[in-house]
């Protein structure tokens, strides 16, 4: 829960699903910094990157 609220106080968003191991959602701005936001992504959640599109890149 920290990380969303740090991640919502820099970059708002909304979710539109929580499941037992899944969100999902929305930015509600432009994304401010596409790289570091996939870097904080990647190390709050591997899993984003290692069973999904494959690299930050």
């Amino acid at each position: 829960m920290q990380w969303l609220r740090e991640l919502e106080a820099t970059q708002p968003f909304v979710l539109t699903i929580i499941a037992h191991d899944t969100l999902e959602g929305r930015f509600l701005t432009p994304i401010q910094d596409p790289e570091g936001l996939a870097k904080s992504m990647y190390e709050f959640c591997p899993d984003i990157v290692d069973q999904g599109c494959g690299s930050l890149e």
